[in-house]
């Protein structure tokens, strides 16, 4: 009796944890404090994150805020993320984008193994998918482009254990074109040039007799040249680098 008692009181405990780690977050996956997009269109942007964070086990989340204080924005993203519960899994997967009104500033968070999957190709795909609309001011093409995009880069993910940047499906083709046109015409070269070539026996017809004539030789050192090349940097707090955080990494612009 007493080890069916302590037997139970173990299951519970577990279920208990197990409810606790799954956890819904704390606030929507998509939460506007500013109004830049209406109410229909910020429920639409709701039903569609959770749906596909719930497909692809990893949340993507979206926030607009009208101040982060004196945080940068990548910092705020990850406090964000961390604090409200989002992630999936023991590394807390997912992916966030903040965008901070009052400073006119942006950033792509990444948490856990999310920051390892979102190579800067991948968040190249992105921000390219979804910038000119954030400049623009079409804050709802902005977000379901950045949620369109971060869902296919992680289908990629998901089928291959990393995303690989997808190659247009008419480049292998043309490289072949392009190769083999190239190379007949440098060989159609060769021949025309080859068919007035006659054997030689000596290179007497290629001389103009004391046209040359060696008096003096002397060593100059004529000048030097130096060139310098700028060795980027893998932590670039602006778009286009990466950037780590305590839980992830990602990048940050402006707007």
């Amino acid at each position: 009796m007493k080890k069916l008692a302590v037997f139970l009181i173990t299951l519970v405990a577990s279920l208990g944890f197990s409810v606790t780690a799954m956890a819904a977050p704390s606030v929507p996956r998509f939460v506007d404090e500013v109004g830049v997009v209406s109410e229909d269109d910020a429920q639409s942007l709701i039903d569609s994150l959770d749906r596909y964070s719930d497909e692809l086990d990893y949340d993507i989340v979206i926030a607009v805020v009208n101040d982060i204080g004196d945080k940068e924005p990548l910092d705020y993203a990850d406090a964000y993320f961390w604090d409200n519960g989002f992630g999936r899994g023991d590394t807390r997967e997912g992916s966030m984008l903040l965008i901070d009104m009052g400073g006119r500033n942006w950033s792509m968070f990444n948490c856990g193994n999310g920051d390892k999957y979102m190579t800067n190709d991948a968040m190249d795909r992105i921000e390219d998918a979804f910038y000119d609309d954030l400049t623009n001011g079409y804050y709802y093409d902005c977000f379901e482009k950045y949620m369109s995009t971060t869902v296919k880069v992680m289908e990629v993910v998901r089928k291959k254990g990393k995303y690989v940047r997808p190659v247009p499906f008419f480049v292998l083709p043309l490289a072949v074109i392009i190769g083999l046109f190239t190379g007949g015409t440098v060989t159609q070269s060769w021949v025309e040039k080859l068919r007035n070539v006659k054997f030689q026996a000596n290179a007497l017809n290629y001389t103009v007799p004391n046209s040359f004539t060696l008096t003096r030789k002397k060593d100059r050192f004529l000048t030097a040249s130096i060139s310098k090349v700028r060795k980027s940097s893998s932590s670039s707090g602006g778009g286009g680098g990466h950037s780590s955080s305590s839980h992830g990494g990602g990048r940050s612009g402006g707007f």
